[in-house]
């Protein structure tokens, strides 16, 4: 009995790799425009108002691969250029805006969501305070599908978030 199993496994390509077909998704290419503003009332402190912002322009590839019960996607970044103004630019030069967002090209983050919605945190290959606002954008790209959805319901494509 033994040998007709092994005789059956080895029919079978025991000890042999199997290559397994992908579930790698086509890479999608976004383009992602985010901007962070600065308002501080100092009049208190006898200074007065101070207003800045940090806009991120950034060219990303997102591919999703199957896992479980949901999917990771990897948020790649081919490109990004960060444009402060106002106090930001006083504390951020254009030059280091620059060398920060040319250190983010390459750099990715996965995300980990279920049925269009992230679970857990979004994890960067690496620190970089650049990689932030993309982090947020993940945030975005998977806000959730709405359970009961009939043939013929209405839904927007846009979001705004507004954390004040």
């Amino acid at each position: 009995m033994l040998i007709a199993i092994l005789a059956f496994t080895a029919m079978q390509g025991f000890g042999t790799t199997q290559t397994t077909q992908s579930t790698l998704s086509a890479p999608a290419r976004y383009k992602v425009e985010s901007k962070t503003t600065l308002d501080q009332d100092l009049t208190t402190l006898g200074r007065g108002k101070v207003t800045g912002s940090m806009t991120t322009i950034a060219y990303i590839t997102v591919t999703t691969v199957d896992s479980a019960d949901g999917q990771v996607a990897r948020v790649a970044v081919d490109s990004m250029r960060l444009e402060p103004t106002g106090a930001m630019a006083k504390q951020i030069t254009p030059v280091a805006a620059a060398a920060a967002a040319d250190s983010a090209r390459g750099l990715w983050v996965h995300a980990y969501n279920v049925r269009g919605t992230l679970r857990g945190v979004p994890q960067p290959s690496a620190q970089n305070p650049a990689l932030s606002s993309i982090m947020q954008a993940v945030g975005v790209m998977f806000p959730g599908i709405r359970s009961g959805i009939k043939v013929g319901d209405k839904w927007a494509d846009t979001t705004k978030i507004d954390n004040d």
